[in-house]
């Protein structure tokens, strides 16, 4: 079944203008609302899949997931609909890159960047979970950094296809198995590679630990079954080991989300998410140089 491309007018409706990014299942297209003039990005499936009923059901229920939460970190939904049996989902469309190309780019992030997108991810994760969803996917692809005028970061948490739906839906069917596992394997939890049951614990923005990858450099690639087998069971790589000069209270956190079993991971009942929410803060500016430093006065006997 051909799926759409630039130039085509979907649903009457949108004009596919370029190409904004494509992935194994979805392309995403800037497209013009005819009526309004405003730009949007539109996600349908690519040709591979556009015949297949899984992969049009796994479109409507993303569009049914983001429907569900609306927050300032979440991308917003604006439209989903169908045309010529080709399920599409339209969104607002965002500037800037994801958090993989910005990593690819700069190789790491200062931690104050850490903080405050890990803070702003978390946020997202509590409104997701309080709709009673599990994103399931989540990781650098999937989360965008949009450019804000004032030089801020603001992310994005996209892609919400294979997110876990509250079942108590009844026109979201299940599409796997309780034992399937789904979701990308270099950064999906230990459960997740298991087949076990997932919840919220389970989305942990963790860094990529992958056996081959050592010291900065990547070797040459092994069968993915023995990727999985050190995922879950071989030795976990702290964040100390990775970044040395990463401050102690950041370190404290991811090492917390990133713990093989998911009772020893931050969790909502302690209040908050995120770095923020356990103690890992911003570096503060240093006092200039030459300025004078105030003594604590002595209490008058």
């Amino acid at each position: 079944m051909k799926s759409f491309a630039p130039g085509d007018v979907v649903a009457g409706r949108y004009e596919l203008r370029r190409p904004l990014g494509h992935g194994g299942i979805c392309n995403v297209f800037e497209a013009l609302h005819k009526h309004t003039g405003r730009l949007v990005a539109l996600k349908c499936l690519n040709e591979d899949y556009a015949s297949r009923a899984d992969a049009r059901e796994r479109l409507r229920r993303e569009a049914l997931a983001l429907g569900a939460v609306r927050h300032p970190h979440v991308v917003d939904v604006l439209d989903a609909d169908e045309d010529r049996s080709q399920p599409f989902l339209v969104t607002e469309v965002l500037h800037g890159k994801s958090l993989e190309a910005l990593l690819v780019a700069r190789q790491k992030l200062p931690p104050e960047d850490v903080v405050t997108v890990g803070a702003q991810l978390a946020s997202a994760l509590s409104a997701v979970h309080a709709a009673g969803m599990v994103h399931r996917d989540l990781k650098p692809s999937n989360v965008f950094i949009v450019s804000l005028p004032t030089g801020d970061q603001h992310a994005k948490l996209l892609d919400f296809g294979i997110a876990r739906l509250p079942e108590t839906r009844p026109d979201t069917p299940r599409l796997t198995a309780s034992d399937a596992v789904i979701g990308t394997f270099e950064y999906m939890a230990p459960e997740q590679l298991l087949g076990r049951p997932t919840d919220e614990r389970t989305d942990r923005l963790r860094p990529r630990d992958d056996p081959r990858v050592r010291r900065g450099r990547r070797a040459r690639a092994g069968q993915p079954r023995d990727v999985i087998r050190h995922l879950s069971t071989g030795q976990r790589v702290t964040l100390r080991e990775r970044a040395p000069m990463a401050p102690s209270a950041l370190c404290a956190v991811v090492d917390r989300c990133t713990e093989r079993s998911p009772a020893r991971r931050c969790h909502r009942r302690r209040g908050a998410h995120g770095p923020a929410a356990h103690g890992a803060r911003p570096p503060t500016a240093a006092p200039r140089r030459g300025a004078a430093r105030r003594r604590p006065r002595r209490s008058a006997r």
